[in-house]
């Protein structure tokens, strides 16, 4: 008899498991003390017992795992069960490298035993249930939400500077609130007097959509307040959200309880509220708690309810650290908006969602997949030079640049700013700000492709050749460029008007843009009939010199070219461009989007990254930048290549002026 452990997961049921491992369920209880086969809970390790394992030895299999923020390589050699010289050995690493955020690290797994090892379990009759999760068999029934309460490491912002307090109220939840109502709303918080929200939770609100708030109550997903438990990111998450929608609160409150002026501020107050509470607080670098959740039997039967266990929800740089927090903030901070309705007490309520899509990875799993096809290695220089164009700062690393970029992004001048809103938006492939035409864009880009190719090397770096890919990859996000997407056939709008001059022949126009003289023909006239044609460039055209001098100047006529047909017709032959798949129509600008929408070209909505619209484009043109920097090329070469594949304007788009946005994320 030969015996293993299982680790039971979210969904798992006792017979689903009994008979993956074609055991009986009798037999699973009995070895695993279980009374009552419905109580399971995730992470519950069960021992299984199996009859006649097969004798031939299996090799490991490999595990992999990838990281998120906030770990580290002990903690993650911990939950697996594996020592860090193990871990490091494993995946390459020397003992001073770190995790970084994404990494897919592999976990060494040691070999089953042989079939001369000795059966363990051959005279085990029970076995001793692993710990129970008593938090998973309670009920959530209340929260403290001491983070606007004070005092610090959280609190109010400005409680003891009245003009600071009231400039900052206004600027969150505008201009029309009265002074009065301010007034009385800091007195209060400062007596401890103001009315808090009411608090619910929602079984029904995915992890995901963290919370949402109506008249006085804020709603929280109780599937997230639940992993958070364990999971620093989901905490921070938990957090932001309850801020953001404490900002929802005030806003109610300072218009129909403190005021009667009605109505809800203009744009995303708890946006506004959320970056002025973080700041003012230092959340990004600082340790605190910000919540007691209270945990028990609610009441029913007459029974009272009674809290049986409470516990202090904390954010600490030693579970998710400065970098972690801030690349988390950012990353969601733009896109936490989702109107949507509820029904609450039997009337359907439109309330806003504060929503977590994250951002960035996209990025990330394409430079992965294109290294690996151009057989580059994939480090942190890859890794933080792809992301820096989001988080630009001084210096080549990124470990602070998320931080500054946060504080960074709306202030005019600094490089976040310039980089989203201003003009080095051609970093992400996107229209500067100006009345630059679509050819002009092309050219800033393919030069400071230029800039970061050459740099990366001269200096030997992949970080410089990271933030060109960063660049190319945007340009096939359908929020950053608009592109025709398929093959049309060429229309008499979009042909290139041809001067004829003397010494001009139809072949010889035809052969120069790579047409038979036939194919132009048919294109401007319908028909490659010599009588057809005679009579158009007569009448059309305004030829006017016959081919050989003794004959009449007719439409019968074969005739030559001449800079003066001009002066009796059009001067003119139209040239067919078709409209190709991918050319470029138009370089958006953000400044004219919505950013909330912005992020929906690029959201992996189920399955793989791979099937985001351009993102196999994206995947092509990245690997297509490695191969020339691995093979050191001169960058006139990619600059073919970047100018014929990834830029190519359509027709009649190099001189309009770039700018504006798809409807799908306008403003």
């Amino acid at each position: 008899m030969n015996g293993i452990e299982y680790r039971v997961k979210t969904g798992d049921t006792l017979s689903a498991i009994a008979r993956r491992h074609q055991v009986t369920v009798e037999e699973l209880s009995r070895l695993n003390g279980i009374s009552d086969v419905n109580r399971l809970w995730a992470g519950q390790v069960l021992r299984i017992a199996r009859q006649n394992p097969p004798v031939s030895f299996q090799p490991p299999r490999q595990r992999t795992y990838r990281v998120r923020a906030g770990d580290t390589l002990p903690a993650i050699a911990q939950r697996h069960n594996v020592t860090v010289t193990a871990l490091l050995q494993a995946n390459g690493l020397g003992a001073s490298e770190s995790a970084r955020l994404g990494m897919v690290l592999k976990i060494p797994t040691d070999a089953p035993p042989t079939p001369s090892a000795p059966n363990l379990l051959a005279n085990v009759k029970t076995a001793t249930p692993a710990p129970r999760n008593l938090l998973a068999e309670l009920e959530l029934l209340s929260v403290d939400d001491p983070f606007w309460r004070g005092p610090k490491p959280l609190a109010m912002p400005y409680l003891d500077h009245p003009h600071m307090f009231k400039v900052e109220m206004k600027s969150c939840f505008g201009d029309d609130i009265p002074d009065k109502a301010v007034e009385a709303v800091l007195r209060d918080l400062k007596s401890g007097k103001f009315p808090g929200p009411e608090y619910q939770f929602s079984k029904d609100l995915s992890a995901d959509t963290v919370a949402y708030y109506s008249k006085g109550v804020m709603t929280l997903s109780e599937p997230l307040v639940r992993q958070a438990q364990s999971d620093p990111e989901k905490r921070f998450t938990l957090f932001l959200g309850t801020v953001h929608e404490f900002g929802h609160h005030l806003d109610f409150i300072l218009r129909n309880q403190y005021s009667t002026l009605g109505g809800s501020a203009p744009g995303e107050e708890g946006h506004r509220f959320l970056s002025v509470f973080v700041r003012f607080n230092d959340s990004l670098t600082t340790d605190f708690d910000f919540a007691t959740f209270h945990w028990g039997n609610k009441a029913r039967g007459g029974m009272k309810a009674v809290v049986t266990k409470s516990t202090v929800y904390s954010v600490k740089a030693g579970e998710f650290d400065i970098e972690a927090r801030a690349k988390h903030l950012l990353f969601t901070v733009d896109e936490l908006e989702d109107r949507g309705t509820v029904t609450i007490n039997g009337e359907e309520v439109t309330v806003d969602f504060f929503k977590i899509r994250g951002a960035g990875a996209v990025h990330e799993d394409i430079t992965k997949a294109a290294a690996s096809l151009a057989r580059v290695p994939y480090g942190t220089q890859l890794d933080e030079g792809c992301a820096w164009p989001d988080v630009p700062c001084a210096g080549n690393g990124v470990e602070t640049c998320y931080y500054k970029a946060w504080n960074d992004m709306d202030t005019p001048g600094t490089l976040a700013y310039r980089s989203h809103f201003g003009d080095f938006q051609y970093w992400h492939s996107m229209a500067p700000t100006g009345s630059l035409t679509n050819q002009q864009v092309v050219e800033k880009i393919i030069a400071q492709a230029k800039a970061w190719y050459e740099q990366g090397v001269r200096e030997g770096k992949l970080f410089h050749v990271g933030k060109l890919l960063h660049m190319v990859q945007d340009s096939f996000s359908r929020s950053h460029v608009i592109r025709v997407d398929k093959d049309a056939p060429p229309t008499r709008a979009d042909a290139l008007q041809y001067k004829v001059k003397t010494g001009d022949t139809l072949e010889c126009i035809a052969t120069e843009h790579q047409l038979t003289w036939q194919q132009l023909a048919e294109f401007n006239w319908g028909s490659s009939a010599p009588t057809v044609i005679n009579t158009k460039l007569y009448k059309e055209v305004g030829c006017r010199k016959p081919k050989r001098p003794n004959d009449p100047v007719d439409p019968t006529t074969n005739y030559q070219f001449s800079s003066d047909d001009v002066k009796y017709g059009t001067g003119v032959i139209l040239i067919p461009r078709p409209r190709l798949k991918n050319q470029i129509i138009s370089f958006q600008g953000y400044t004219a989007q919505d950013g909330n929408k912005h992020g929906e070209a690029d959201k992996v909505t189920g399955g793989s990254w791979r099937k985001i619209p351009g993102a196999l484009d994206a995947l092509d043109a990245s690997v297509e930048v490695l191969k020339h920097y691995a093979k050191r090329s001169d960058f006139a070469l990619l600059e073919v290549y970047l100018r014929k594949v990834v830029y190519p304007l359509a027709p009649g788009a190099a001189e309009a002026i770039a700018g504006g946005s798809a409807p799908a994320y306008s403003k």
